[in-house]
């Protein structure tokens, strides 16, 4: 039989950590527009609408070319990723 031990210690949440964990939660809820900027080599100051049409255009692609799709997706996993670390470190 194989397992891991977990403590209370490995789980306890400090209000000072609770204030990191949420701050780094916010800025997740801000990073989707940057992620799709650059994964569809948009510029910094593409209008909402125009990114709007970027990415139906990546989503509804005529050719079935699904590489921005694949991109948005990359990017979103990265990004996420790193957020995701913050949160549980």
């Amino acid at each position: 039989m194989r397992g891991f031990t977990l403590g209370v210690a490995d789980i306890l949440m400090t209000k000072e950590m609770d204030v990191t964990r949420r701050q780094v939660i916010e800025k997740t809820r801000e990073c989707g527009p940057i992620i799709a900027q650059k994964a569809l080599d948009l510029a910094e100051d593409v209008s909402e609408n125009d990114m709007k049409k970027a990415m139906a255009s990546a989503h509804n692609n005529p050719q079935l070319d699904t590489s921005g799709v694949k991109l948005l997706d990359h990017s979103a996993k990265v990004t996420l990723d790193k957020m995701s670390r913050q949160i549980n470190e």
